[in-house]
């Protein structure tokens, strides 16, 4: 299986990435570009940089979450990317990567793999290949994943030679993150980053990235190959104009489902904490979008936990906040929702299992839980065999509940003022100051009996378009900082 890159180290080369493109599912989000000139339809070479949000069907009432797509109808099309199911053409496995062409209603290519891509805390590297030219049958058509050629398939079906595909096509809508055609569709839900297609050649990967000293595959400079007619370098670099082609070809792609809040830190050489939407211990009763920051809790005798997918060591000062955005029932006022931390090394099956316990067993505690509506409203702080009661005055929708820890000291706040006037920057008056030196995940735990719902908002310092560029939509401590993996690597 390739290595899955955790985001923690940049290109032997030195090369960084500073931003990402969300690709939020509901929103139908898409890039989209009508060639006025053919390129190469036998050869070309695609190349991105994805990490998922959303599994399954795409959020955008589609069943498979695409890089690339081409076509004009249902019956004539090329696509790269995730599928949801066994349909469209033939059969396949859910989550597995699909580079298929249809001509006619006929499939003449096709590469289903039968491995899955389940990982919504990591950067992977994808490159898809065509060259119906190729003299080999079997090199025809080829998909890489972090630098490793992808062998074992479910369904294996290449192209005869010289046959065209729609990629490249003139007068043929070209799109990236979607495919849309009559009742096939499907929309990415993820992030997506140096978003590359090469026209008239088909390379490996090695000209998009490298094995580092870690041997983890990292990305490398690009700017320097040769695009073709209809290639493209999209780095979304610009907020206004997340389509622009920085290939020098000028073939700009126009936005759809997409906002200048849709520009992200998050990259392949910095990866941000996002929630995990694979650590839970039963039927969720969440759905999570935006980047899996934003989640909706709702229905009826659940017990859910969700965690984040990066830990704040025992080591080092952090900092992240979570909002309380709007509420349908009662779960404030009946105390159902907690959120605050949870040691790593415990997951959602422990919260499922001891959920009246674990916040009472003192010194031993594995969370530190702000509950979310107390006597009058008045959320309180659970952890470390203390009980605060009114630890940061009543909630209002638009509030946000900050947490920073400095090793075994916690400040907990409230639109970025501290219970008892503390000031995590200068060390004073800590919320807590007995918690293990380990490591701790940020941790939304619901409880509810009654078809209530709400709305938390994760700020990890990833949304480039808060707090002016800092992530974050109060002060941060000074020192404090954001869970990614730059940072991490730092502590």
């Amino acid at each position: 299986m390739p290595l899955i890159i955790p985001g923690n180290s940049q290109a032997s080369t030195g090369f960084t990435i500073d931003q990402s493109i969300r690709f939020n599912g509901v929103d139908t989000p898409q890039l989209t570009r009508t060639p006025s000139s053919g390129g190469n339809q036998d050869k070309w070479t695609f190349s991105c940089w994805v990490k998922r949000g959303k599994f399954g069907q795409s959020g955008g009432g589609g069943s498979h979450q695409v890089f690339l797509s081409a076509g004009n109808d249902v019956n004539n099309f090329t696509f790269f990317g995730f599928r949801d199911s066994g349909s469209l053409p033939s059969g396949g496995v859910a989550e597995s990567l699909n580079l298929v062409g249809s001509v006619g209603g006929s499939t003449p290519f096709e590469l289903s793999t039968t491995q899955v891509f389940r990982d919504p805390s990591a950067w992977s590297h994808i490159v898809g290949v065509y060259d119906s030219g190729n003299s080999v049958s079997s090199e025809r058509c080829r998909v890489y994943v972090n630098g490793s050629r992808i062998t074992e398939f479910n369904v294996e079906t290449y192209p005869s030679q010289n046959q065209d595909s729609d990629v490249n096509e003139s007068g043929v809508v070209q799109r990236v993150g979607a495919f849309n055609l009559g009742g096939n569709k499907g929309h990415l839900d993820g992030y997506m980053a140096e978003i590359v297609l090469i026209d008239g050649q088909a390379l490996d990967p090695s000209s998009f990235g490298e094995y580092n000293s870690s041997n983890i595959w990292v990305p490398k400079d690009v700017s320097g190959l040769t695009f073709g007619t209809n290639g493209f370098h999209i780095k979304g670099q610009d907020s206004s104009d997340l389509g622009n082609d920085s290939s020098g070809n000028n073939n700009d792609y126009t936005t759809s489902g997409l906002a200048s809040h849709d520009q992200m830190a998050d990259s392949p050489t910095n990866n941000y904490a996002v929630m995990n939407p694979l650590d839970t211990h039963s039927t969720p009763n969440w759905t999570l979008s935006n980047g899996n920051l934003d989640v909706v809790w709702s229905g009826a005798n659940y017990v859910n936990s969700l965690f984040s997918t990066l830990s704040m060591p025992a080591t080092g000062k952090w900092y992240f906040e979570i909002e309380f955005d709007a509420e349908s029932g009662s779960i404030i006022t009946n105390q159902t929702m907690r959120i605050g931390l949870m040691r790593e090394d415990i997951n959602a099956a422990y919260t499922q299992a001891n959920s009246s316990v674990d916040l009472t067993n003192g010194a031993t505690t594995p969370e530190i839980l702000v509950i979310l509506g107390n006597a009058g409203n008045a959320p309180q702080l659970k952890g470390m065999g203390s009980t605060i009661n009114n630890v940061v005055g009543s909630m209002s929708a638009g509030d946000r509940i900050n947490f920073a820890r400095n090793g075994a000291n916690l400040w907990v706040g409230r639109n970025g003022t501290y219970y008892n006037s503390g000031n995590p920057a200068t060390g004073s008056n800590p919320s807590l100051s007995n918690l293990q030196l380990q490591g701790y995940r940020a941790n939304m735990h619901f409880t509810n009996s009654n078809s209530d719902s709400i709305t938390l908002k994760a700020y990890f310092g990833s949304d480039k378009s808060i707090g002016s560029g800092t992530g974050f939509n109060d002060t941060v401590p000074s020192g404090f900082k954001a869970l990614n993996t730059v940072n991490l690597g730092e502590a």
